[in-house]
């Protein structure tokens, strides 16, 4: 059954995230792409093991990224963008925070890159694990776990894993990076 959520206090969702860093996932942003089932006991597809940077913060976090007849944007499917339109829009799914927090999620939208050639740069999204430097440091002050490609070649990641722990800049790039919190009491309302 599609659209679980599941209650997971702060504590667990870093436990989660901390305990997947480094596990045998694969990126891949296509389906299967993970995030189906917050009760499974890994992110992925198990057959293939793919998965994305939302289906990865979604597992954590306790909610299947399809959420059918509930989430009003993208036909029911939390995206990184679908998740920025609800939190800027609505803000009922999810809280834009003024500083991040362990377990909020930092998120930026996909935007069009028009130099040195026009491309489509997808959103990206992670859990922070580790705030406490933020206010000194800014991005580089945050330690977040997150699932993307270019993690799978970092040093010491010796089963290249998509799944690994870096610090916010990361997100330098994008023009707008948001810190997100899923209002999981509002969206448990919704479920009962």
């Amino acid at each position: 059954m599609r659209g679980k959520i599941v209650w997971r206090p702060v504590e667990e969702i870093l436990h989660l995230a901390l305990r997947t860093v480094g596990t045998k996932i694969v990126y891949h942003l296509k389906y299967p792409n993970g995030g189906t089932d917050p009760d499974d006991s890994m992110p992925c597809d198990f057959q293939t093991w793919y998965c994305d940077c939302i289906g990865f913060a979604a597992w954590a976090a306790g909610f299947d990224r399809f959420q059918p007849k509930k989430f009003p944007y993208y036909d029911g499917y939390i995206n990184t963008d679908s998740m920025v339109t609800e939190a800027t829009k609505q803000g009922k799914w999810f809280t834009v925070l003024s500083k991040p927090e362990p377990g909020c999620f930092i998120v930026a939208a996909s935007f069009w890159r028009k130099l040195p050639y026009p491309k489509r740069v997808i959103g990206h999204i992670g859990v922070v694990v580790d705030a406490s430097e933020y206010a000194t440091k800014g991005l580089a002050g945050l330690q977040v776990v997150h699932c993307s490609s270019s993690n799978a070649k970092r040093p010491g990641n010796k089963n290249q894993s998509a799944v690994w722990k870096t610090d916010g800049t990361v997100w330098k790039n994008y023009p707008k990076v948001l810190f997100v919190k899923f209002n999981r009491e509002y969206v448990m309302g919704l479920a009962a």
